[in-house]
């Protein structure tokens, strides 16, 4: 049997219903002394990783989910949390991340983590506004950036190369009437793409993440204005 196709999701966790479809899980937060700690994941408190692990298994079923727990409810993460979860996915072999977060300021340690990733191979996925000024990780270079398109269905991606994202997809939970009272934007829209991934490195185990990012530019049936200089997807 081939090794289940990985993806790291690092946000606040899975419900309890979706532990079948975790390969391994660990909580991250700073404890007492002001340590970055580890722990056992706890369900999801706030639904939301629980709605992006939906997303991600209705396109992949046969993937499974390195859990990475950053949220808990009871306060927001930092920067540093964020990338020892993020190591830690790598580590353990995932082959896409999806981080549907998004932090206004630049921190070292963030960069760093995204940047061993991507130089590790994996695709990063990471949620960016539609609007307004940059976020990060998202406004790092070399990952793929994502927000929510109403003019996409589950399956269907939008490129807009005049950013900030690289792609559009749809901003709706997993089963959700297409209403703007199911949109979840860009996080939502995140997770379709990292699904989309996930769905392709199973059909495809031994792809490149350049026939990857190619397989996601066959699937953009909307277009954005172009020109000369706008940036293309990441592809090495």
């Amino acid at each position: 049997m081939p090794e289940p196709v990985l993806i790291g999701l690092i946000d606040s966790g899975v419900a309890a219903s979706q532990t079948a479809y975790v390969a391994k899980e660990r909580r991250f937060y700073w404890d007492t002394l002001g340590q970055i700690a580890t722990g056992v994941a706890v369900p999801d408190r706030l639904a939301h990783g629980s709605m992006l692990a939906d997303i991600l298994l209705a396109y992949a079923p046969q993937a499974r989910v390195l859990n990475a727990q950053v949220f808990d409810g009871a306060r927001a993460s930092t920067p540093a949390v964020i990338a020892a979860a993020l190591d830690w996915a790598v580590a353990e072999g995932a082959r896409v991340a999806n981080l549907s977060l998004g932090l206004r300021e630049d921190r070292p340690v963030l960069r760093r983590a995204c940047e061993a990733a991507i130089a590790a191979g994996i695709l990063l996925v990471c949620s960016v506004p539609a609007r307004g000024g940059p976020v990060y990780p998202a406004a790092y270079a070399g990952l793929l950036r994502v927000c929510g398109d109403a003019r996409c269905e589950p399956g269907q991606l939008s490129a807009l190369p005049e950013g900030p994202a690289h792609l559009g997809a749809c901003p709706h939970p997993h089963g959700a009437a297409l209403t703007a009272s199911a949109n979840g934007g860009a996080s939502l829209g995140a997770a379709h793409v990292t699904g989309l991934l996930a769905a392709f490195f199973v059909a495809h185990p031994h792809a490149t993440r350049r026939e990857a990012v190619q397989h996601l530019e066959g699937l953009c049936r909307f277009q954005g204005r172009e020109r000369r200089d706008s940036p293309g997807l990441p592809s090495d």
